[in-house]
């Protein structure tokens, strides 16, 4: 013991505090908890099949598109209305890029991505192959006017 007296008691030999109001039912449950009492969607269980998603109905017109700025700020409006996470859209997309890949894509901050990439990422959220072209060539003007 030093000249100070007994130091607090730290880590596991440390006191809870106590709650006024206890918890039960599914407020007490963690979420780990709650996550395995609710059934597994078959695109939530791994390997299992992806659900066919569709694009949402009032996409963003990518004939407007010119800039960097531009693309990336009509890929997160789609995936907003899409109403996905980028988990969600690895899923649906095939599982080619990690989400951090698709996050960088939206991102203003990272660089215009390879053309693979937001080609998956529409694909995650729902665009159709046929319905690439346009998106395509947007991401070519986007690249040319940078």
């Amino acid at each position: 013991m030093g000249a100070a007296g007994p130091s607090a008691p730290r880590g596991r030999d440390r006191p809870r505090a106590s709650r006024s109001v206890p918890r039960s039912g599914v407020a007490a449950m963690t979420p780990a908890a709650r996550r395995r009492t609710q059934a597994p969607t078959p695109s939530a269980v791994p390997g299992g099949p992806v659900e066919p998603r569709t694009a949402p109905p009032d996409l963003p017109d990518p004939a407007l598109i010119g800039t960097v700025a531009e693309l990336k700020t009509r890929l997160a409006a789609l995936k907003e209305r899409a109403d996905l996470s980028y988990r969600s859209i690895v899923r649906a997309s095939g599982g080619a890029y990690s989400h951090t890949t698709f996050q960088g894509a939206v991102r203003a901050d990272r660089p215009l991505p390879r053309l693979d990439v937001p080609r998956d990422f529409l694909r995650g959220c729902g665009v159709a192959d046929d319905e690439l072209a346009p998106w395509e060539d947007a991401w070519h003007r986007a690249r040319s006017n940078r």
